[in-house]
Parts: C-alpha cells; structure tokens; sequence
C-alpha cells in the first residue's frame, strides 16, 4: 500500500486508487536495478518485465545523516540513526546542544512543515541557554498532515486534527492548496527568495 500505517488504511487506498486511475502502475514491495543508458526495458526482482515505462520511482525511506552528531557520544542515537532528543529539543546529557528537522526521534513523520515547527522551539532555547536561564520552549508535536496531488487538478490529503478528528480532503481542497504550484511559490517566499 502507498504510505506508511502513520494514516489510515482507507485514505492510502484511496490515494492509490487515484494513482491507477490516472495510468499509473504502482508496484510495490519489489525493486529495479537502475539499467545502462539506453537501455530498453527492464526487470523487477520478482521477474515482472516492464518494457514502456516512462519513469521509475524508487522509494527505500529515509535514512537520517547523523553521522556528525554521532561523534558526541554512541548513545545520542537510536538504533533507528535518529538523535534523541528531550522536549526542548535537547540532546539528553549535552546541554545547549539542540537538534531538530527530520534527523530527530520523536513519534512523527518527517515532513519538511514538522522542521518548520521546530525551528522556534530550538531557538527560543538555544537564546535562552546561552543567558543562563532555564529552557521554556517545549515541543508538544504535531498533527499528522499530508497533500498529496495527482495531477494539476487535485488529489487527496489527510489531517490528524488535535483532539483526534480525522479528515480525509479531496480534489478542491488538494488543488488550492498544493495541485496547482506544488506549494513551490510558498516554500519561496517561507525561504526568502525572491521571484
């Protein structure tokens, strides 16, 4: 099934529903070694041959790099490779040393809007830590949220509203808010950049 079970069974069906519905083959739980340049065709690991496609989307999950921040101390990460982090975002037993994005463990999906979050959690305590005053800021998490198109004219989204209200948007709500851009021109302007 398309996504992880952080959503629900029905709105990942859906969602790949939708996905076939356009002409898309979704194949999942196989792989495909990347073929010499100009090659024609090529062959799952199940032996599923695959003559037309026009693109392959190879998705493994993510890996965090915490190489780095590994060199602190073996027990700042989690079996996973993600940092352990407290609820100021802390990294336990190294005062004023803060992590955040997708590289931190916290019971979340990693989604560049979550980094977002972290940002004035990390910089109110860093601020804090480095007047000597105790930590404030907390991280409580966040609503699981998702806007997946397909296409330019909608698709389907999902959000975990506080007080565990789920909802499922379509097409109108999809194409407003994500289908159209890809939410390029926002992340633009949150980023600073300039048109």
């Amino acid at each position: 099934m398309l996504l992880n079970d952080a959503y629900p069974e029905k709105f990942r069906k859906a969602l790949e529903r939708r996905v076939r519905a356009q002409g898309i083959n979704v194949l999942l739980q196989d792989k495909v070694a990347i073929p010499p340049e100009g090659t024609i065709g090529v062959k799952t690991a199940r032996g599923i041959s695959l003559v037309d496609a026009d693109l392959f989307v190879q998705a493994y999950g993510a890996r965090p790099n915490t190489e780095l921040i590994a060199t602190l101390d073996r027990d700042v990460i989690t079996p996973q490779g993600l940092v352990r982090v407290n609820k100021h975002l802390e990294i336990p037993n190294h005062p004023g040393v803060f992590a955040a994005g997708d590289i931190i463990d916290w019971p979340e999906q990693k989604q560049a809007h979550k980094a977002v979050e972290h940002v004035p959690v990390v910089v109110g305590n860093v601020l804090s830590y480095l007047e000597g005053k105790p930590l404030r800021e907390e991280y409580r998490g966040s609503p699981e949220t998702i806007v997946i198109p397909v296409g330019k004219d909608g698709g389907s989204g999902f959000v975990d509203v506080i007080g565990g209200i789920r909802v499922v948007v379509g097409d109108l709500i999809v194409r407003n808010v994500k289908a159209k851009d890809l939410s390029v021109d926002r992340a633009r302007e949150t980023l600073g950049y300039k048109q």
